[in-house]
C-alpha cells in the first residue's frame, strides 16, 4: 500500500475511534520514506488517546524537529507533560504554540491548566477567561474557570461559571460535580446533593458524584443515604482511600465502631500516607471511650503529617481525658504553636487550665468559644448592639444585659454573679431558657428575668460565661456563699400536699442528663456521664423513701426496673413543670443522689446536700483530685477511679447513705 493510501486510511480509522487499526496503518506509513511532521504528529495524537503518554510525547518531538512551527505539535507536547505530571515543563510548549498561533484556543485552555496544576491561580484564570472570550460555548474552558476561581476562594465566582458551562453542556457531568463540590465548600449541603443527583443523571455510574452524594448526605446527619451512597462509590472505585475513610466517618456515626475500624484501617492500607484516616481512627477511638486506642492513633496521625494542629489538639484530649495533664497540656501548646488562630485548641488549653485550677489563663482563654465553627460546642453567642462588659466599664447607672449561653447548669452555675453586678450598681437585666425564668426570678439584686430573644433596652452585655473572667475569678474568690436562689413558698406547699408527712430519710435521683444522639461527641459524653436507673437503685441502702425528679427518656426506665426490683420509687415528672418545681421539690428532701446533670447545679444553688456521681474523665468545673467542689459548698463527689466503672463510686454512696441516716 502507498504512503497516501495507508495515511488515509489511518486519518479515517482515527476518526471513528478504531485506535488499535489506526495505530497499525500509521506504523505502515511512518515505514515508508520520506517521513514528515504531519504522520509524526497524527501518531502522537494517536497515542495520546491510549494513554500512552511518553510515547505520545516521543512522536510529537520527532514532529517538531522536522517542522518546529507546528502550533498543534507543541500543544500536544504540553499536554503529553501535562499527563506526565510535568507542568512546568508543559507551559513552555504552550507558549512556544501561542508565540506561533497567538489565538490558539486549545493552547491558551490547556496553559490554564497547566498554571492550575501548579496551583499559580490568578494566571490560571486570566488563562481560562482567553479561551472563553475567544470561544464563549467552550465548556470546558468555562468549568475549569470556575475551578481557578474555587481555588483562590472565589466561590460564587466558581458556581457561577460552573453554571455557565453547563448552560453550553447541560449533560457536562464534570461541570455538575465541579458545581456540587464548591457548594460543598460553601457548606450548602442540600444544593451540592441536587447537583450530585444531577450528575448521577447524567452518568448513573459516576463514582464522584456517588461519592459527592454520600458526603452530603453525611453532613445532613442522613447516615444510612450516605452510607449507601459511599458504598456504591466504592463498587465503581475500590482502591479510593478517601472514600474509605469517609464511609469509617459514617460508620462511627453510626455507632458502628468495629466496621469503622475496618474502613479506616483499609484506607491506610490503600494509601499508608493518608493522615486524615489515621486521624478520624483516633476520633472514632475517643469517642467510643478507647483512650488508649485513640493515642495510638493519633501518633500515627502526627508521624504522617508532623504539622497537623488538628492531630496535636485530639491527642491533647486523650491524654486530657486520661488524667494526664502535663501531656494534654504540651499537646496543645504545640498545636497552637502550629496554628496560633486554632480556635479548638486555645478552648481546650482554657478547660484544662480550669480543670487544674489556673482560672488566670483558663477563664481568658475561654473567650475563644465564640470563634468555633463546629457543632460540638453549644455557646451561643446573642446578638446584641451593646458593647461586651468584661470588667473595664463602671456599672454604675448603667443596665447591664446578663444572658445565657448553653445549657440549664452552666445557667444556674454562673448566675451568680449576677447579684455582684447589681451591687456595683447595674441594673441588672437577666436573659434565660423560659424552664429557668420563675426560679431566676429569685436572684438578688437582679431587676427582671425573661425569656430568650426579648429587646429589651440595655447598655452593656456579657454572656454569663465570660461573667468569671471580668470578676477576675481565682479558685479561692469563687463567689460560693448558698443558697443564692430560693424557692416558691406556692410550690413548697404544693409538694407538701403531695408527698405527705415525712416518715422516712427522702432521697431523690437524677440518673441521666439526657441524650444527644444527632452528634457523635455530645453522645459520648452522654454514655460517659449516665448510669443505668436499675443500677443505681440497686446501690441505695433500704429504709429510704425514694423520688425520681428524672425528665426526659431516661424516664421510661424508671417504673420497670422499680417494679421488677420490688422498690417504691415516686416518680415526679410529671408534676416538674420547670426547675422552680424542681426547686420546690428538692425542699422536701433530705440528699440528692445525680449525675453531673443541671439538677445537680440546682441542688448546689440551693445548699441542698448532694452526692454527685463524677466520670473519670470529669467536666472542668469538678476540678482533679478533689471530693469538695469550691462552687457548691454542700456538694460531695464521688469519681470513677477507672474509667467506666461505677461500682466502687457505688459502694461508697452507699456507705455514705447509710452513715447518714
Amino acid at each position: 500500500m502507498t504512503r497516501p493510501a495507508a495515511l488515509q486510511l489511518a486519518i479515517q480509522a482515527h476518526r471513528h475511534g478504531r485506535l488499535e487499526e489506526a495505530g497499525v496503518l500509521y506504523a505502515e506509513a511512518r515505514s515508508q520514506e520520506p517521513v514528515d511532521a504531519e504522520i509524526l504528529h497524527l501518531s502522537g495524537v494517536l497515542e495520546f488517546q491510549r494513554g500512552r503518554f511518553t510515547l505520545a510525547l516521543g512522536f510529537f518531538d520527532q514532529s517538531l524537529a522536522l517542522d518546529a512551527r507546528r502550533a498543534e505539535a507543541h500543544v500536544g507536547r504540553g499536554n503529553a507533560l501535562l499527563e506526565l505530571q510535568e507542568p512546568g515543563a508543559a507551559l513552555a510548549s504552550y507558549e512556544a504554540a501561542l508565540r506561533i498561533q497567538q489565538n490558539s484556543l486549545d493552547a491558551h485552555f490547556n496553559r490554564g491548566n497547566a498554571f492550575l496544576d501548579l496551583g499559580r491561580f490568578t494566571e490560571a484564570i486570566s488563562c481560562f477567561e482567553t479561551a472563553r472570550d475567544l470561544d464563549p460555548t467552550f465548556a470546558p474552558a468555562l468549568n475549569n474557570l470556575g475551578l481557578a476561581l474555587a481555588a483562590e476562594g472565589n466561590l460564587e465566582g466558581a458556581i457561577a461559571s460552573f453554571e455557565a458551562a453547563l448552560a453550553q453542556d447541560p449533560g457536562y457531568l464534570e461541570a455538575w460535580l465541579s458545581k456540587g463540590n464548591a457548594q460543598m465548600t460553601q457548606q450548602d449541603f442540600r444544593a451540592a446533593l441536587k447537583s450530585y443527583d444531577a450528575a448521577l443523571l447524567v452518568q448513573p455510574d459516576a463514582a464522584g458524584a456517588h461519592l459527592g452524594r454520600g458526603n452530603a448526605l453525611a453532613q445532613l446527619h442522613d447516615f444510612e443515604g450516605a452510607k449507601s451512597s459511599l458504598e456504591r462509590a466504592l463498587l465503581l472505585m475500590p482502591d479510593h482511600a478517601p472514600a474509605h475513610c469517609n464511609l469509617a466517618n459514617v460508620l462511627a456515626q453510626q455507632r458502628d465502631l468495629d466496621a469503622a475500624k475496618v474502613s479506616y484501617g483499609r484506607a491506610l492500607e490503600l494509601d499508608p500516607h493518608f493522615s486524615p484516616a489515621a486521624l478520624n481512627w483516633g476520633n472514632a477511638c475517643l469517642e467510643a471511650g478507647d483512650l488508649e486506642g485513640a493515642v495510638a492513633a493519633f501518633e500515627q496521625a502526627i508521624a504522617l503529617a508532623p504539622n497537623s494542629a488538628e492531630a496535636r489538639n485530639n491527642l491533647g484530649l486523650a491524654w486530657m481525658r486520661l488524667q494526664r495533664p502535663q501531656a494534654a497540656r504540651g499537646c496543645f501548646d504545640r498545636a497552637l504553636a502550629l496554628e496560633p488562630h486554632f480556635a479548638r485548641a486555645h478552648v481546650n488549653r482554657a478547660m484544662l487550665a480550669l480543670l487544674t485550677g489556673d482560672f488566670e489563663q483558663g477563664w481568658s482563654e475561654y473567650e475563644w468559644r465564640w470563634r468555633l465553627h463546629d457543632t460540638s460546642f453549644v455557646a451561643q453567642r446573642r446578638a446584641s448592639a451593646a458593647p461586651l462588659w468584661l470588667g473595664a466599664e463602671r456599672l454604675a447607672g448603667k443596665t447591664l444585659l446578663l444572658h445565657a449561653e448553653q445549657g440549664f447548669g452552666d445557667t444556674l452555675q454562673f448566675c451568680r454573679y449576677a447579684p455582684l453586678a447589681a451591687q456595683m450598681g447595674a441594673r441588672v437585666i437577666l436573659e434565660v431558657p423560659a424552664p429557668l425564668v420563675e426560679l431566676l426570678r429569685t436572684l438578688d439584686g437582679v431587676h427582671s428575668v425573661f425569656t430568650s430573644g426579648s429587646d429589651a433596652r440595655h447598655d452593656l452585655q456579657a454572656p454569663l460565661m465570660s461573667l468569671p473572667l471580668a470578676f477576675k475569678t481565682t479558685l479561692s474568690s469563687i463567689p460560693n456563699r448558698v443558697p443564692y436562689l430560693a424557692v416558691d413558698a406556692r410550690r413548697v406547699q404544693h409538694f407538701a400536699s403531695l408527698l405527705g408527712p415525712k416518715v422516712r430519710p427522702r432521697v431523690a435521683l437524677v440518673w441521666s442528663g439526657g441524650v444527644r444522639s444527632r452528634d457523635l461527641e455530645p453522645w459520648s459524653v452522654d454514655e460517659r456521664r449516665n448510669i443505668r436507673f436499675e443500677t443505681l437503685l440497686r446501690a441505695l441502702p433500704t429504709g429510704l423513701e425514694i423520688l425520681s425528679l428524672q425528665k426526659g427518656t431516661a424516664e421510661s426506665e424508671l417504673h420497670g426496673s422499680a417494679a421488677a426490683m420490688g422498690v417504691p420509687v415516686r416518680d415526679l415528672s410529671a408534676h416538674l413543670h420547670d426547675f422552680a418545681d424542681t426547686a420546690a421539690a428538692l425542699h422536701h428532701v433530705d440528699v440528692l443522689v445525680s449525675v453531673d446533670t443541671a439538677v445537680a447545679h440546682l441542688a448546689g444553688a440551693l445548699g441542698k446536700p448532694t452526692l454527685l456521681l463524677n466520670r473519670f474523665d470529669t467536666c472542668w468545673r469538678w476540678l482533679l483530685d478533689r471530693d469538695d467542689s469550691p462552687w457548691y459548698p454542700a456538694v460531695r463527689l464521688y469519681r470513677q477511679a477507672h474509667r467506666g466503672d461505677w461500682s466502687e463510686v457505688l459502694k461508697r454512696i452507699t456507705r455514705e447513705l447509710a452513715s447518714r441516716f
